[in-house]
């Protein structure tokens, strides 16, 4: 007998209620998904037990309450294993990437479709991380204005072939055009972000593009 699939629980904080509403509907009509809470605030649960701690938060930046980037120490000491994605229109970088410090995993833009939502999960799923195209264009963008004092090289102690595969990163290369243009595969490349990951205190690629940022 095969096994059940898994189902990932996801919570939801939502001021705008349509918006809200469709991303609930959508998500208990997926096979792989169950909505766990769906509020428009954050208070809403703060005190409330939760029979099952959610695998995924989407969590809108601009609550009514308060930003939802102050909420996610809160979020994240509530439920430890969760990956918050942020929902937002705002394309403030210094929003972006305070997201990330403060232990954001994804970005998703609005106007976004209901399968963007999924995707976003899986993607989280596969990688650790997700950033939409802008996002990830934004950061970089702050990257490259931004000119260190101390090497990241010699800060975090990282090997030439490190220290190179970080600097590919900031120009936004993915893994696969990483390798190739280093004439290594794919597999040497994740090889040498995990050391990369344990030298700089980071578990994705979003958390290395943030502590680059704030080094």
């Amino acid at each position: 007998m095969s096994a059940k699939p898994k189902l990932y629980a996801v919570g939801i904080l939502e001021d705008n209620d349509a918006l809200r509403s469709n991303i609930s509907h959508y998500l208990e009509a997926m096979p792989d998904y169950f909505v766990v809470f769906s509020e428009p605030c954050y208070k809403n649960i703060e005190n409330k037990t939760i029979d099952c701690e959610p695998d995924f938060i989407l969590l809108d930046i601009h609550l009514k309450e308060t930003s939802g980037i102050d909420l996610i120490t809160d979020i994240v000491k509530k439920f430890p294993e969760t990956s918050i994605i942020i929902m937002t229109g705002d394309q403030n970088e210094h929003h972006i990437m305070k997201a990330f410090e403060s232990g954001a995993k994804g970005y998703l833009y609005k106007p976004f479709t209901m399968a963007d939502t999924v995707a976003t999960m899986q993607a989280l799923l596969s990688n650790g991380s997700y950033m939409s195209p802008i996002a990830a264009t934004k950061l970089i963008g702050i990257l490259n204005k931004k000119e260190p004092t101390v090497s990241i090289k010699d800060r975090f102690g990282l090997t030439d072939r490190e220290y190179e595969i970080v600097q590919l990163i900031k120009e936004g290369l993915a893994y696969q055009a990483i390798a190739d243009k280093l004439f290594i595969s794919y597999h040497t490349v994740n090889h040498h972000l995990k050391n990369v990951y344990v030298k700089m205190n980071v578990k994705s690629r979003s958390e290395l593009i943030a502590n680059y940022l704030t080094n």
